[in-house]
């Protein structure tokens, strides 16, 4: 019996995964529910947290922060409890995206602090380039640009090590808009202007019209 509960629970699961990919948000959470409802009885922790930290992206994804609040809390309890200190990492960066939307941004930049102390300790390089990007958007909106360069320099410094592309270009684009706000016209184009090839190669025509957009605003601004 326990064997088929645990079957059915895993299938739930990836069920749920699957859902989530091709953005069926609410099967996904039906999915995953249904996998709790599955693995709870049998106390099977680790599965619980995992399926947690699932669902908390999904009720992220649907706008529904409170319980995506409680459910990145329910699953880092557990992996906490558990000491698998590599789980926690990826929970407090979720936390942090999450409270970087409800524009709550002191206790974002906290939470990345610590993905980002747990992702240096493990050696998690792709983690620390990800923390670095946050903390360098929370940065921004605290009004301490400075900071936000800094950061996002050390980002792109790990994502050109680890060849990321599309987060290279993401960075690229982040510096852009910052030196932009701050009319550093001459930077700001140099930012974009490193961004749109990465983007044509990429076929990202969204990003890509962004930039040449962006582009467009700056020359304007220089006459």
């Amino acid at each position: 019996m326990k064997l088929k509960q645990r079957l059915f629970a895993k299938t739930c699961h990836q069920l749920g995964v699957i859902s989530h990919k091709m953005n069926d948000l609410l099967g996904a959470e039906i999915y995953y529910k249904r996998a709790l409802s599955c693995y709870e009885p049998l106390n099977e922790l680790s599965c619980i947290a995992d399926t947690y930290r699932n669902l908390a992206a999904v009720f992220q994804d649907l706008h529904r922060f409170q319980e995506a609040h409680h459910s990145y809390d329910s699953a880092l309890r557990i992996y906490v409890k558990l000491n698998v200190i590599e789980s926690q990492a990826p929970i407090y960066y979720g936390l942090s995206r999450l409270h970087i939307v409800m524009r709550r941004f002191d206790d974002a930049k906290d939470l990345c602090q610590k993905a980002l102390d747990i992702s240096s300790e493990i050696g998690d390089l792709s983690g620390q380039g990800r923390s670095h990007f946050l903390l360098a958007i929370a940065a921004r909106e605290l009004g301490n640009c400075t900071n936000a360069k800094s950061e996002y320099r050390k980002a792109l410094s790990i994502f050109i090590e680890l060849e990321d592309s599309h987060q290279q270009a993401m960075v690229y684009c982040n510096l852009g808009v910052l030196e932009e706000d701050q009319r550093n016209w001459a930077e700001a184009k140099a930012y974009f202007h490193k961004a749109l090839p990465i983007f044509e190669q990429m076929g990202q025509e969204q990003q890509k019209k962004e930039v040449v957009n962006a582009l467009k605003r700056i020359s304007d601004n220089l006459g």
